[in-house]
């Protein structure tokens, strides 16, 4: 029986972006480096401010990091991401 799913190099497009090799939206490698920053409505994101907060939450649970997040009426939504408390990191 031949060996399947072969162990490869990483794609171009899997080096340094999403941790799980997917392409994505957002320049996260950039945006997980601490500060805050403002994601303005509109310009950054076109979905719900909510739904925005809800995709900074997954990625900083996929990166093994904590988000902060605070909605900022009529401009978006200011984030940052931190290592978790009490965590290897």
């Amino acid at each position: 029986m031949p060996d399947m799913a072969e162990i490869i190099d990483p794609p171009s497009s899997a080096r340094g972006g999403d941790p799980h090799g997917r392409k994505s939206k957002y320049p996260w490698k950039e945006w997980t480096d601490g500060h805050w920053r403002l994601a303005v409505s509109g310009v950054d994101y076109t979905c719900k401010d909510g739904s925005f907060q809800f995709v900074v939450y997954q990625q900083g649970y996929r990166r093994g990091l904590q988000a902060q997040t605070r909605v900022i009426s009529g401009k978006g939504v200011a984030f940052r991401f931190i290592p978790k408390k009490g965590g290897m990191s």
